[in-house]
């Protein structure tokens, strides 16, 4: 076999193609695999937004039934009109809520 310029520059050629491709697959693959990282951030994100939710839902349910005391003891002293009318409100929401989670 004689090895002259043409079958360095060939030679060259395939060498250089085959990093081109072998390069594209290396990207390829690290791209997935940044995909599959961001994936598992997001589920942990979503966990710990889920978790929050939930706290703050309790701590609104635990907000809104002292207010329903506070406006009840309101109304027991006598204090009428928009007292009345926000115990009236809120009790009628209480009671809607509790219904709709039911459902």
């Amino acid at each position: 076999m004689v090895v002259d310029s043409s079958t360095i520059i060939l030679g060259a050629e395939v060498i250089g193609a085959l990093g081109v491709i072998f390069g594209i697959i290396r990207e390829i693959v690290k791209f997935f695999e940044r995909q599959k990282e961001q994936d598992k951030d997001i589920e942990k994100i979503k966990k710990e937004q889920e978790k929050d939710i939930k706290t703050i839902k309790e701590e609104q349910t635990m907000i809104t039934y002292v207010l329903l005391a506070v406006l009840d003891g309101l109304k027991q002293q006598g204090c009428n009109g928009e007292v009345t009318r926000a115990h009236d409100e809120l009790s009628k929401f209480i009671n809607k809520k509790a219904h709709d989670t039911l459902d």
